[in-house]
């Protein structure tokens, strides 16, 4: 908590977004190539930890596939933060995504961090769906350091 008289110096304020992406068009079909859906860029600072959240719907076209959503560094050849098998009940609706990891940096730059999806069994496809009464997010908030 902030008092009168503070200074505020911006990303040191835990629980503070410091960068976010917000996605209000839906991804391609996606199969067996892993394939980024959001990017966002933060502004990090070496040994500040921070938290990656990743919030989307999805859509799938057969039922019994496998797939990963992986939170990533850079692109989707960069270190794997965080992934998530998805599953859906049905074919009938998006379905939610939603998973966090943390981060500490390892230097002071702009780092780029990205939200990947591939099938890893079946024949289906999965699609990140968003609009602009749904989007997708993927956002980074200050925790310490």
């Amino acid at each position: 908590m902030v008092l009168a008289g503070e200074t505020i110096i911006a990303g040191k304020v835990p629980g503070e977004r410091i960068a976010g992406t917000k996605v209000t068009a839906s991804s391609g079909a996606i199969t067996t190539t892993e394939t980024v859906v959001i990017t966002v860029v933060a502004p990090t600072v070496v040994g500040r930890r921070y938290k990656i959240v990743a919030d989307f719907g999805f859509a799938v076209s057969v039922v019994t596939d496998s797939f990963l959503a992986r939170i990533r560094e850079d692109t989707v050849a960069g270190v794997e933060l965080q992934g998530r098998r998805i599953a859906a009940p049905n074919t009938v609706s998006p379905w939610t995504g939603h998973f966090e990891t943390e981060y500490t940096a390892d230097a002071t730059e702009d780092k780029t961090l990205v939200l990947t999806l591939v099938r890893t069994a079946g024949t289906g496809t999965i699609t990140m769906a968003a609009s602009g009464t749904s989007p997708a997010f993927l956002h980074v908030d200050y925790l310490d350091g």
